[in-house]
């Protein structure tokens, strides 16, 4: 827990969920490329080792100073190896949170939660299972049947408990998830409950309870109107219409068709947010600027934004700019900067067009934070 509850934190929390393949797992590694990693293994190195091209932090295996990775839960045995349900991610998150594990937390810079629905729906399901086992004391009535109310009351308790000592870890708390369609039942007593299109966090009281305590939660879509020529994404928030469509940003960096890209978001936003870069690609942040400057003095031309990123792709390559040849690091870590500084720039276009009454915070926000000496000893 932090020392001093008077200071403004400067760590996210928040959420991005869509439909499957939306890019949602890519831009978390782009925005926290450092960050611990918790989720299926492949699911996560396959986006970050393909498009970005580096190698994540994914728990239970941690980096050491000499580039290698170790199973924490060795000198930990009472971590869990494997974070599949709800239980085993309070755990790992009360231990990032303690005087053991903070230094691990401040270490990562964030926390990267990929596919909290599937996390969720793994505990109701072991839930069930638990609550039909005779042998088994727990999610019972008195008449020995399945405690249905007492499984989703402990499910919007496990929720609290995340959303809160996220707060409090010294590190971002960042998470995906799959989401769920606009809609309505009829009650018992014959009353309608209704919940917008929202993220998946296991049942749908949970739609609007779980986004309530974020900083961000945004639905990500596909966006034809995007300048990045290879993702063609966004992320929608409109908190005018989120009793159809869950969203909401406290950057004030956000509409309905922001591109998806949160490092530039959170650039872009008036709290000092501090995000890491992989070690040796902090010139990523320079040439961000010079794209994100061209997409601005051109208006979004699409020819004057291309001469800027043959630019960057000759300097840091020492090859021609093809678009759609990325086989080797040198050329995704050049795209991955492009991508930020096109999104920055179409962020910082947008808010030339706006007054003083469409309450846009103006940048000052996010900068990189300089790589730790070494992981915690």
């Amino acid at each position: 827990m932090t020392d001093d509850i008077t200071a403004p934190s400067p760590y996210l929390v928040g959420c991005a969920y869509s439909i499957p393949g939306m890019s949602k797992t890519t831009d978390a590694l782009a925005t926290f490329p450092r960050a611990l990693c918790i989720g299926v293994r492949s699911a996560i190195a396959t986006p970050a080792e393909n498009v970005l091209g580096f190698t994540p932090a994914v728990w239970p295996l941690f980096p050491q100073a000499d580039g290698t990775f170790v199973n924490i839960t060795e000198s930990c045995p009472h971590l869990p190896a494997q974070v599949d349900d709800l239980d085993r991610l309070i755990t790992v998150l009360k231990w990032l949170s303690s005087p053991e594990g903070e230094g691990w937390a401040q270490y990562f810079g964030a926390v990267y939660v990929d596919d909290q629905t599937l996390i969720d729906r793994t505990w109701i399901m072991r839930s069930k299972a638990a609550a039909a086992d005779p042998r088994d004391p727990r999610f019972k009535t008195r008449a020995g049947n399945v405690d249905t109310l007492g499984i989703y009351g402990t499910l919007g308790d496990h929720k609290t408990f995340i959303a809160n000592v996220s707060r409090w870890m010294k590190c971002h708390f960042w998470c995906s998830a799959h989401e769920i369609e606009r809609g309505s039942r009829v009650n018992h007593d014959g009353s309608a409950t209704k919940w917008p299109m929202g993220p998946d966090f296991g049942s749908k009281s949970q739609i609007t309870k779980v986004p309530a305590w974020f900083d961000q939660c945004m639905r990500s879509l596909t966006c034809e109107d995007s300048l990045d020529p290879w993702i063609q994404r966004a992320y929608y928030v409109d908190i005018d219409n989120m009793h159809n469509v869950m969203s909401k940003s406290r950057a004030y960096a956000c509409w309905d068709k922001t591109p998806a890209r949160l490092r530039a978001i959170l650039h872009e936003s008036a709290t000092p947010y501090k995000l890491q870069r992989v070690p040796g690609l902090e010139w990523q942040d320079e040439d961000m600027e010079l794209v994100s400057a061209a997409v601005v003095s051109s208006g979004g031309d699409r020819e004057a934004i291309m001469e800027v990123v043959k630019d960057v792709f000759q300097r840091r390559t020492g090859s021609d700019f093809v678009p759609m040849q990325m086989s080797t690091d040198a050329q995704r870590h050049a795209r991955w900067a492009v991508q930020d500084g096109i999104a920055l720039g179409t962020i910082r276009l947008r808010a030339t067009t706006l007054s003083a009454f469409d309450g846009y915070a103006g940048g000052g926000g996010a900068t990189t934070a300089s790589a730790p000496a070494g992981p915690p000893m």
